[in-house]
């Protein structure tokens, strides 16, 4: 089972969770290992928001004054290649690249999860409406976030998410208990969001 949401949203997520907010505390409970990984993209490099990693870290200009190795980094927490934080790292590739070739696939979206959640239930023979429309259902929203980049950091983002994106719609083509309706939904909803990579045939 994949829950998924949209590569723009589910990577400004990750890029959240994955900054500390107490880096003594943060040592202290996961590591060295994983405090150098950290240590390396939020604080050796000036990447302390969405918007300063793709405008400092990805896009082009003499004025950013941001390193190669920097940059380096950038582009490796984005496409998933560095080791700079568990949520970034462990993305939809690397859950993909695990599966058997014949995997029988069921997606939860989370943008329709009370939907998308019913409908596996009832799939696999389980009570049918288990989540009711007046259920509460805590998610993490970062859409806000994404809503607030520049118009050129969205593309960037967007651009170099590009294999992400592919993996993404792969998973919800061969999602067994999405219908044909419901898969396109998802894919208009993505073409909003990166209409170049939504039309990109992997």
């Amino acid at each position: 089972m994949f829950v998924v949401t949209d590569p723009l949203t589910r990577f400004a997520s990750a890029f959240h969770s994955d900054i500390p907010t107490n880096w003594e505390d943060f040592r202290s409970k996961h590591g060295e290992r994983q405090y150098h990984f950290h240590k390396e993209l939020f604080m050796d490099c000036p990447f302390h928001s969405l918007e300063e990693l793709i405008y400092l870290g990805v896009a082009d200009g003499d004025n950013r004054n941001t390193s190669n190795v920097c940059r380096q980094r950038a582009l490796g927490a984005i496409d998933g290649t560095g080791h700079y934080g568990t949520q970034m790292y462990y993305n939809y590739q690397y859950y993909v690249e695990g599966l058997p070739k014949d995997a029988k696939i069921i997606a939860i979206r989370s943008e329709h999860l009370m939907e998308d959640w019913n409908s596996a239930e009832s799939m696999i023979g389980g009570v049918e409406n288990i989540l009711s429309p007046d259920q509460t259902i805590l998610t993490n929203d970062v859409s806000s976030e994404v809503e607030m980049l520049s118009n050129d950091s969205k593309r960037l983002l967007c651009e170099k998410l590009c294999n992400e994106i592919q993996v993404y719609k792969k998973v919800l083509t061969v999602a067994m208990n999405l219908n044909t309706k419901q898969k396109q939904k998802s894919f208009k909803e993505l073409k909003a969001s990166c209409p170049k990579e939504a039309a990109t045939e992997s």
